[in-house]
């Protein structure tokens, strides 16, 4: 049952090695600690094959899934908060180490659900912000863009409650505020969008930053039927 506890935060399918790889890191359990790398992988395999036998799991080559969504569910609720948050954080870290864009990804997922992660001091805010960035680039990649802005406000939340978001993290915050009204246009919300464009124009630094946001807010006004009105921005 705990191995089944994890692996429903890993996801409703979820590969071999990525539930091995997460043994060491995630596992403090019972007596799993105390073997070699090999016993434990042995011990893993058999509590596998012993949770598809329970019809708990479906092997589909070398990758595992939940019987049902309902079982994945039910393995999430039983999980104490405390503990839920713990492991979301220990998986992110795992999957940060990876350096595939899609590994970063979910790592930013699950440490966005790492309550004790938030609280641990603006360096780790400020990482996990680039975390989201890198995410929600990600995303927009592959057309995600809903989940990009998800992304995009997580991370500047992250930012907000600093005295140092327009100061010594002017660049992130700049590069996130601009993406986000891009972000927003794009699917639709224009009113966040106006928002995001006009904290982007205020806190940009030079002409050149004011370009993207000022391009950005004529497809704006051009889409709701405003007058443009370029030199009411003060651009220079």
């Amino acid at each position: 049952q705990k191995l089944l506890k994890v692996a429903s935060l890993l996801g409703y399918r979820f590969s071999e090695d990525m539930i091995l790889n997460m043994a060491e890191e995630i596992f403090q359990l019972d007596d799993l600690n105390n073997g070699s790398t090999e016993m434990i992988s042995k011990r893993f395999t058999l509590l596998l094959q012993s949770a598809v036998d329970e019809h708990f799991l479906e092997r589909m080559n070398m990758k595992y899934q939940f019987s049902h969504d309902k079982l994945q569910f039910t393995f999430q609720c039983i999980i104490d908060q405390a503990e839920k948050e713990r492991l979301h954080l220990v998986i992110g870290h795992k999957l940060l180490k990876q350096s595939n864009d899609a590994s970063k990804h979910q790592a930013a997922v699950h440490l966005n659900l790492s309550g004790r992660y938030l609280t641990n001091g603006m360096v780790d805010r400020v990482k996990l912000a680039k975390t989201n960035l890198e995410a929600s680039k990600y995303c927009e990649f592959r057309a995600a863009f809903r989940d990009s802005v998800s992304f995009l406000r997580a991370g500047l939340m992250l930012l907000t409650d600093s005295e140092e978001k327009w100061s010594v993290n002017f660049d992130l915050s700049f590069e996130m505020t601009e993406s986000l009204a891009r972000m927003e246009f794009i699917i639709g919300n224009f009113k966040a969008c106006e928002i995001a464009i006009e904290e982007a124009l205020r806190h940009a630094k030079s002409i050149q930053m004011k370009i993207g946001p000022m391009l950005l807010d004529i497809d704006l006004r051009l889409a709701t039927n405003k007058p443009i009105d370029i030199v009411g921005r003060k651009i220079l």
